[in-house]
């Protein structure tokens, strides 16, 4: 599931296939390096239902308790390039859009290493490229589609 503020509209989606941090990771490298600004990070998953953001936080939560049912949630905000990813141990990891296209770039630089092997180099190329979580109190979710 995703949550993605462009162009100063916010708006919540859940797509049908499982999306990883790799698989999101290489999505927004797609968008980045797409020449064609009219389309939305959203035309990247054909199978997008929008939902409200109450869902989006039911979701999360789910995430957060590791039930199996969601496999990803993802809070991109193209306006201010930063890239979020929910790890279910440490919460909300927020990264810069060009540290994440970076990171995807180089994970499948390798043709015939498996997803796991590209993942964890996703991780290792992350590690320490964190940006500052938001003060107690000033959860993510609080924001609005």
């Amino acid at each position: 599931m995703f949550r993605v503020t462009e162009r100063g509209e916010q708006n919540c989606f859940l797509v049908e296939q499982p999306i990883d941090l790799l698989a999101a990771a290489r999505s927004m490298r797609h968008y980045s390096r797409e020449e064609n600004s009219a389309s939305d990070f959203r035309h990247y998953y054909a199978t997008a239902t929008d939902i409200p953001q109450d869902t989006f936080n039911t979701y999360e939560q789910e995430r957060r308790e590791n039930t199996g049912r969601v496999v990803g949630a993802f809070d991109i905000d193209l306006d201010a390039g930063t890239f979020a990813s929910l790890d279910i141990t440490e919460g909300w990891n927020t990264f810069t859009v060009r540290d994440v296209v970076t990171a995807a770039y180089r994970a499948d630089r390798k043709n015939y290493e498996s997803n796991a092997e590209r993942t964890d180099k996703l991780l290792g190329y992350l590690a320490g490229k964190e940006l500052p979580q938001p003060a107690p109190g000033m959860d993510m979710a609080q924001t609005m589609c």
